[in-house]
């Protein structure tokens, strides 16, 4: 079917020239020192007492309802 199109289209499905190899920029998997993976049992008090002393702001759609009470 491809070989009845006119030369100008047929550029347009040409293959474009084989892409170049270049060698992996990092280190192998198996030659990474990574630091060791910990669990994270060591900060879970911390995480319950993170919100003891957390007082909640007002959002925008509660101050719009507390002016639009105060007009009222």
């Amino acid at each position: 079917m491809t070989d009845k199109l006119p030369p100008q289209l047929l550029q347009l499905f040409a293959p474009r020239p084989a892409l170049r190899y270049l060698p992996p920029c990092d280190h192998a998997p198996e030659d990474r020192r990574t630091p060791a993976i910990s669990g994270v049992a060591q900060y879970v008090q911390a995480a319950k007492e993170y919100d003891d002393e957390y007082v909640p702001t007002e959002s925008w759609l509660q101050k719009k309802d507390r002016e639009k009470m105060e007009r009222d």
